[in-house]
């Protein structure tokens, strides 16, 4: 996947950064952003493994930054309505970085309904708060949330 856009407004404070770029992050606007993505997944019996590399290069007021991700994780289906996830995940952003582990159980009623729970840590460097999309910025350098739900299609 390949993308080349302009005038963008990424949403770079749920980062947990202030400025950017020499811009308030809350105002934030690239003049360009080039996206890049590749992922792979294989599946052994009842096990999934999976693997995403994602790079976003942002661009303003003659200044340019690279977004990178690798992720990687395992789904493992015990019984047909029952798998089991983890994986993890790094991503840097001028001199920050952010890694996260994960784990959750996924547990189908029917069909069409699952439910949920997700444990997930997140770990910032020096230069950075622990930032989850959504549970908000951390006021540390590490972060634990759980997370359970119930997924319905219509």
């Amino acid at each position: 996947m390949y993308s080349n856009e302009h005038n963008r407004t990424p949403s770079i404070v749920t980062m947990g950064i202030n400025t950017f770029q020499g811009m308030p992050a809350a105002t934030y606007s690239a003049d360009k952003v080039e996206n890049m993505g590749t992922g792979l997944s294989y599946q052994f019996g009842k096990l999934l493994v999976h693997g995403l590399y994602t790079r976003v290069k942002l661009q303003s007021n003659g200044f340019s930054d690279t977004y990178q991700s690798w992720d990687a994780g395992t789904n493992y289906q015990f019984t047909p309505a029952n798998t089991l996830a983890g994986g993890a995940a790094t991503t840097t952003l001028s001199g920050r970085r952010w890694t996260q582990f994960e784990i959750g159980d996924i547990y189908a009623l029917s069909k069409r309904t699952q439910v949920y729970v997700d444990v997930l840590y997140e770990h910032a460097n020096d230069s950075a708060n622990a930032a989850f999309f959504t549970a908000g910025v951390s006021s540390g350098r590490n972060q634990a949330i759980v997370l359970t739900g119930i997924h319905h299609s219509f």
